[in-house]
C-alpha cells in the first residue's frame, strides 16, 4: 500500500519508520523521527524549522551524526548466571542469578569497555524461592553516572528444605552472624 505522507524521509531512507509531522504559526515546521539501524533505534525531534524540507534535512543530519558517533551494545544477556548466591533454608545450598531479558545500553562508540558493572543482591535469600524471583539488580555505571539497571532474578526455583535442614542452616546462620 503507497500512502502520501509529509514525512519525506519515509521515502528516501528506508531505515525511517515513523512517527509525526506538524506545523504551527508558532512552532514552525517540526517533525518526530525513528529509525532503526541494526540492534539501535534512535528518535529524532525537530522544531521550528522554516520548510518541510528543513525539518527533513535536520532529522536526516541528527541520524547520520548518532549512527555515526554512538552504538548500542549489548551488556548482558538474559539468563546467563552472573552470580551464585547462598540460600537458607533451601534443599539447594546456591541459586544462579541473572537477567530475565537482555541489557542492552546505547553509549558513545568506545565507552562500551569503560563501564562498571556491580550486583547489589539481597543481603539473605530465604528459601523457597521461585524462578523469576527479584532478588536484587545489576547497576551499569560510567564515569560514575549510572547508565543502565535492571532487576536480578532467580534462574531456577529453590524448593524449601526439611525440619533437619532447615535447623542446621539455622544454627549455622547464628554462628555465622556472630562473627
Amino acid at each position: 500500500i503507497k500512502q502520501g505522507n509529509r514525512n519525506a524521509l519515509l521515502f528516501t531512507d528506508p531505515t525511517v519508520d515513523g512517527l509525526k509531522t506538524g506545523h504551527t504559526d508558532a512552532a514552525g515546521y517540526c517533525l518526530t523521527a525513528s529509525s532503526k539501524r541494526g540492534s539501535m533505534r534512535l528518535i529524532s525531534v525537530v522544531m521550528g524549522t522554516n520548510s518541510m524540507q528543513a525539518r527533513a534535512d535536520q532529522t536526516r543530519a541528527l541520524f547520520s551524526w548518532g549512527f555515526a558517533n554512538f552504538e548500542t551494545a549489548q551488556i548482558r544477556p538474559k539468563g546467563q548466571e552472573l552470580a551464585k548466591p547462598i540460600v537458607w533454608f533451601g534443599k539447594a545450598q546456591n541459586v544462579a542469578v541473572g537477567l530475565a531479558n537482555d541489557l542492552n545500553v546505547t553509549l558513545a562508540k568506545g565507552q562500551k569497555d569503560k563501564l562498571q558493572i556491580s550486583l547489589q543482591l539481597a543481603p539473605s535469600l530465604n528459601a523457597p524461592l521461585t524462578q523469576g524471583q527479584e532478588v536484587g539488580k545489576l547497576v551499569a555505571t560510567l564515569d560514575g553516572k549510572t547508565v543502565a539497571e535492571q532487576a536480578l532474578v532467580t534462574l531456577q526455583p529453590v524448593e524449601e528444605a526439611n525440619f533437619f535442614v532447615k535447623i542446621w542452616h539455622g544454627i549455622k546462620r547464628f554462628f555465622a552472624n556472630l562473627f
